[in-house]
């Protein structure tokens, strides 16, 4: 991305527990800690109030039969 000088992934896990991955700078996990325990800022924002997508099962999901296909095939040859 150009003209990005930090950037971090924010994981949000099933159980709740937002995480910091990936980040460029390791001063990113302190900036992003403090969003997640505001609950606020651009990052908590995108994490949890955006739509998100969850298959619990792909093998079956309609919504993605191309790619559901490619991700079990390669799965079941790992």
């Amino acid at each position: 991305m150009p003209d990005v000088r930090y950037a971090s992934i924010t994981i949000l896990h099933a159980d709740g527990r937002l995480e910091t991955v990936a980040p460029t700078d390791q001063l990113l996990l302190g900036i992003d800690a403090a969003q997640y325990e505001l609950r606020e800022g651009p990052c908590y924002q995108a994490a949890v109030d955006l739509m998100h997508i969850i298959s619990t099962d792909l093998a079956a999901d309609a919504r993605f039969l191309r790619y559901s296909a490619v991700a079990v095939r390669n799965a079941k040859a790992r």
